[in-house]
């Protein structure tokens, strides 16, 4: 490539991912879910529940997460190459440049649709305070600067052509601005995400509604999150569509992008399957099966997978795509897979968003009910866990599978045989009032921490095989989390299109071997975009972590879009 870039799937790298790799290592088969309390609902094992590969029986189990899957890896380097292993950029690229590039181009137009003041308070406007006249709207101003346009190739802005404040009796409009951007060739609708009251009620609008989509599979099953599909449809006719549509006439080489952050990327996908089509069925539609005779000539030459169709009312087809970043479920499986090649879908990390639907609630509420139905379940998975419980030496040759287990939930090991002690966090242990304090230690008013010695170990563990206590607690977790995503069986919606995730994490590199340093090495972040291929394994459950909410933000949406385009471009 141009740009240097190898095109290759790169292996991962052993050493500096396996921690972080969605797949079971070193695995035991698990023990069996015990047989089910008639009496409680039954949790049916599922059968793509596969069990883990075995591993030796002198070794606990080691999950690195909850999911497995199936990706490739670009790492940000000039060595390799995008994840879908096609040179970049390629044909089918609306705008007609490299994948990251867009990725970055339309993170900023995404983040600029909240105004100038939510782009400082992210901590990513680049624009003066002062701008130089009060005749066009400041937020307005900030956007043409923070996207690299001019103020006047803005067309629409919510902030000074608002439309009513309700269109519907359910759902008002979301905040848009509609702009012509010659640097790409391309119309772009940028959608705001939730901000205000009547955003949030769109986001809670969560039951699942048919779309209909004409040149789809007839066989197949097409839902989407009802509140953001009837926002898409206040948008579909009206101001913005007519302003389009007229960019568009005026503009004939030029084609339409669409795109939004958070509750504006699941609007704006939406609206991109209503005002577009497949390129064969608009190929089908021009010679005359269901549409205009006309020739193909008659428009501009078809190279992107999806174009406007007919039934849109834009000048029909022209080149159409869809960026969304941090974007909720809108789309079920089926209409996931119809828009690949429409819809570019980028995920942060461990951004929550994108994984809860209506499905995951009612997971949720299942997995509740279960828990309140086995009192002390709860406690007890928390107090293993932490090393609350301490529990005395299994019974010789009885192992927890082998157990009866009355309850839903598979039993604990040793929950049949021995009863558990829980020792308060102040209590001191059985030998420390025997231990000898010498005449400095008392005239001090301490003792000395004995815990911090190399030889110490903790009395409560002496004569007790820490290895197999580890395989069989291992084995009940994960006997105890196979039964409880069995129940996990609701129907959900994913992120639409093609779903890429950007990780950010931080490495050390090695430094210069002849540095003076004892270990010469410094800090550096490492960006990895990845592309799913298994969306509803990857996104049927969220992955709880201390920036899951962090993560949702558009500034580090921006940021590691800005930190991706400068290794790879």
């Amino acid at each position: 490539m141009d740009d240097g870039t190898r095109t290759s799937n790169l292996p991962m790298a052993q050493d500096d991912f396996d921690h972080r790799r969605m797949t079971s290592t070193d695995a035991t088969g698990p023990s069996q879910p015990a047989p089910l309390s008639p009496q409680a609902p039954t949790f049916a094992a599922s059968p793509n529940d596969e069990p883990p590969p075995a591993q030796r029986p002198d070794r606990p189990r080691h999950s690195a997460s909850m999911h497995t899957l199936r990706s490739t890896l670009t790492t940000t380097c000039r060595e390799a190459s995008l994840p879908t292993g096609v040179p970049e950029p390629k044909s089918g690229n609306f705008p007609h440049q490299h994948l990251v590039s867009n990725l970055q181009h339309f993170a900023r137009y995404s983040s600029a649709a909240y105004g100038q003041s939510f782009l400082r308070i992210f901590g990513i406007a680049k624009h003066e305070f002062k701008f130089p006249h009060t005749e066009i709207h400041a937020n307005n101003h900030a956007f043409a600067h923070h996207v690299g346009i001019h103020v006047e190739d803005i067309l629409l802005s919510s902030f000074t052509d608002p439309g009513p404040t309700f269109e519907t009796d359910k759902i008002s409009q979301i905040v848009n601005y509609v702009a012509v951007d010659h640097s790409v060739k391309a119309v772009v609708l940028a959608c705001r995400g939730s901000l205000g009251l009547a955003d949030i009620l769109t986001d809670l609008t969560c039951s699942y509604e048919p779309i209909p989509i004409p040149d789809g599979d007839p066989d197949g099953t097409y839902y989407v999150h009802s509140g953001m599909y009837c926002s898409s449809t206040t948008l579909q006719r009206g101001t913005v569509h007519d302003v389009i549509a007229d960019a568009l006439a005026k503009y004939p080489e030029y084609g339409l992008v669409l795109c939004g952050h958070s509750l504006g990327g699941g609007v704006a996908s939406l609206l991109s399957i209503l005002w577009s089509t497949p390129a064969p069925a608009f190929r089908q539609h021009v010679d005359g099966l269901g549409g205009p005779k006309r020739a193909v000539d008659d428009f501009p030459p078809i190279s992107t997978p999806f174009v406007t169709s007919f039934a849109s009312g834009l000048p029909p087809g022209r080149p159409i795509s869809c960026y969304t970043y941090g974007v909720p479920c809108v789309a079920s499986p089926d209409l996931v897979a119809y828009c690949r090649g429409l819809v570019i879908s980028t995920v942060h990390n461990y951004d929550i968003v994108p994984t809860l639907s209506l499905g995951v609630l009612r997971d949720f509420k299942s997995m509740a009910v279960g828990f309140y139905a086995e009192q002390g379940l709860c406690e007890e998975i928390v107090g293993r866990v932490i090393g609350l419980y301490r529990g005395t030496s299994p019974t010789p040759g009885v192992s927890s599978s082998d157990r009866p287990t009355p309850g839903r939930f598979p039993s604990s090991p040793d929950s049949e045989t021995q009863p558990h002690k829980l020792d308060s966090a102040t209590d001191p242990a059985d030998e420390s009032r025997d231990v000898a304090l010498s005449t400095d230690e008392l005239r001090a008013g301490r003792g000395t921490n004995k815990a911090v010695e190399p030889a110490y170990r903790d009395p409560n563990l002496l004569g007790s095989d820490l290895i197999a206590s580890d395989v069989e607690l291992s084995n009940w977790l994960w006997s105890l989390r196979t039964t409880i995503r069995a129940s996990s069986d609701n129907e959900k919606l994913y992120p639409p299109g093609t779903v890429y995730v950007v990780e950010n994490y931080g490495v050390f590199i090695a430094g210069d071997s002849s540095s003076a340093l004892p270990h010469p090495r410094r800090e550096g972040r490492r960006v990895l975009l990845r592309a799913i291929d298994d969306v509803e394994r990857r996104f049927s459950e969220p992955v709880f972590s201390r920036t899951m909410l962090s993560d949702h933000s558009p500034a580090a949406y921006e940021i590691n879009c800005d930190l991706l385009a400068a290794a790879v471009m």
